[in-house]
């Protein structure tokens, strides 16, 4: 039987924090997940310019997930919130950390 591994698409807070602090949590979420699913990590995506450019990447990543996860303090992130309305308006699935 071939069981098709869930992308996850990891959603939260990264500007306005420490950056070890973001790395390191978002991180700890994938090795969580990664034993059972392929995860989508924004803090692997390569250096970018502006705000903008991290966006367009993520939002097609996005767009090709079976679901989001919302860590902790993503209603706090402009860039979460704006995934969070994007999948709730396309149907993709969203799950909180804390949930």
């Amino acid at each position: 039987m071939n069981i098709k591994e869930l992308v996850v698409y990891l959603s939260g807070p990264i500007s306005g924090r420490e950056k070890e602090e973001a790395i390191t949590h978002f991180a700890f979420v994938e090795n969580a997940l990664e034993a059972n699913h392929i995860v989508f990590n924004p803090m692997h995506t390569p250096k970018k310019d502006t705000w903008e450019e991290y966006m367009k990447e993520g939002i097609s990543a996005l767009l090709d997930s079976d679901c989001v996860l919302m860590l902790d303090g993503w209603e706090k992130s402009r860039g979460a919130s704006f995934e969070r309305i994007v999948a709730y308006e396309l149907g993709i699935p969203i799950y909180y950390e804390k949930e």
